[in-house]
């Protein structure tokens, strides 16, 4: 995966995060968020990084990545609190690049 470019390493981050949402994720995150709203974030997520002309950007997606956010909750609650750490530092250090394609 090291020699992926940062754009599809940005992606497997988004697209692992909504499997684990769809196929592990039962008990809601201590925020009360729960796991479909969450999902919803992160298909928007998905939906703007593919064509981000035709979708918006879920400007809270940042805030379901961040310490002690609602993905690391729900990731506690349902037991992949140790991947979704991993997944959140990728999150972190590709980021930039729906950024970037939000200022286009």
């Amino acid at each position: 995966m090291d020699e992926w470019p940062d754009e599809l390493k940005l992606f497997a981050v988004l697209s692992s995060v909504k499997v684990l949402l769809e196929t592990v994720s039962q008990e809601e995150g201590f925020g009360l968020e729960s796991s479909e709203e969450s999902l919803k974030v992160i298909n928007d997520a998905i939906a703007f990084f593919l064509e981000p002309k035709q979708n918006d950007f879920p400007e809270t997606l940042s805030m379901y990545f961040a310490p002690t956010g609602l993905l690391q909750e729900i990731s506690i609650s349902n037991g992949w609190s140790e991947i979704y750490l991993k997944l959140s530092e990728q999150f972190d250090k590709y980021e930039y690049y729906l950024e970037k394609k939000k200022a286009l």
